[in-house]
């Protein structure tokens, strides 16, 4: 065997190699990606399960806040929790494109409006209109609608998570 044959071979030998690790590497990413993406899945899952049992709980003590609210009770008070809806996987999802895929466009805009609306922003502006009620600032007729507006909307947001679940079921 030659000079310029055993350097000819070696460098098939390598190149081989080279090409074979790079192949491995793409199949171990994409095996990776694909088990990082059915776990994110799963945990959404989850997540959504929380959301829906954590918004009914929440649902039932506002309820019972707006009968203190119509029976003009400035008493009437209600743990904040509008920003404890549960959103991190939801959010890495997102960051990942996952939810593009399963989601439509509409259904997308809903969950980030669901997110913006389950904020600290919204419980300082629920506090606000608390505060203006207590002190006898607002009537009950005038606060009111913006309870019942609260209300809707953690209902709706209850039966989006239902609907969010049975699509990632799929």
């Amino acid at each position: 065997m030659t000079f310029f044959e055993q350097v000819l071979a070696t460098f098939i030998g390598a190149l081989a190699a080279f090409v074979f690790s790079l192949v491995l590497f793409y199949l171990q990413e994409k095996f990776k990606e694909g088990k990082n993406g059915k776990t994110l899945m799963s945990n959404i899952k989850k997540e959504c399960d929380f959301n829906v049992i954590f918004l009914e709980d929440f649902k039932d003590q506002f309820d019972k806040f707006l009968r203190k609210i119509s029976a003009n009770d400035k008493s009437a008070f209600l743990p904040l929790k509008f920003e404890k809806v549960q959103r991190l996987f939801i959010s890495k999802a997102f960051n990942e494109g996952l939810l593009y895929d399963s989601l439509k466009a509409e259904e997308l805009q809903e969950l980030d409006s669901m997110l913006d609306y389950f904020s600290q922003s919204t419980n300082n502006f629920f506090w606000t209109r608390l505060q203006a009620f207590c002190s006898g600032k607002t009537d009950a007729a005038a606060a009111l609608p913006g309870f019942e507006f609260d209300k809707e909307k953690i209902q709706k947001y209850i039966n989006f998570q239902k609907l969010i679940k049975e699509k990632f079921k799929k």
